[in-house]
C-alpha cells in the first residue's frame, strides 16, 4: 500500500471488510449499499502505492 505505518492501515482496512461481514450475517445475504461504500472506500484508498 506504500502507508507507513503500513500495520495499522492494514487492520483498518480489515476492519471495514469485517463490518461489512456483521451487517449481512443476520440478513443472510449480500447488503449491496454495504459493499458499495467499502468499494467506494477501498478505491479511494490507493492500493497500489502509486
Amino acid at each position: 500500500m506504500g502507508w507507513h505505518p503500513a500495520a495499522p492501515a492494514a487492520r483498518l482496512l480489515i476492519a471495514m471488510a469485517a463490518e461489512t461481514a456483521l451487517v449481512e450475517l443476520p440478513r443472510g445475504r449480500a447488503d449491496a449499499a454495504s459493499r458499495r461504500a467499502l468499494w467506494q472506500l477501498l478505491d479511494r484508498a490507493d492500493l497500489t502505492g502509486t
